[in-house]
């Protein structure tokens, strides 16, 4: 019989979270910037104190909604300045 020996195997795995909101802005504002700021707010709100929680993906902000229900209106607005607001929780 062969010798053995013991082994620690270690196994991780990162949460993925998806997250989406309508979000009123004023017309001409960078759409890069307004996917940023909320990438940071929404970060900080769901997991202050777990930096490693979150591992940026693929982040976007689209102006061409069309899959959603006709009375949804705004989570969140965002001034020219780029601060965001909540419209309703």
């Amino acid at each position: 019989m062969s010798e053995t020996k013991l082994v620690q195997v270690n196994l991780a795995a990162l949460t993925r979270v998806e997250w989406s909101a309508l979000v009123r802005v004023p017309r001409g504002v960078d759409l890069q910037e307004v996917t940023d700021r909320f990438y940071d707010y929404i970060e900080f709100q769901l997991s202050p104190s777990d930096p490693d929680f979150w591992e940026k993906g693929s982040c976007w902000a689209d102006d061409n909604i069309t899959v959603r229900d006709p009375g949804d209106g705004p989570s969140f607005s965002m001034d020219a300045d780029y601060q965001i607001r909540v419209e309703k929780e």
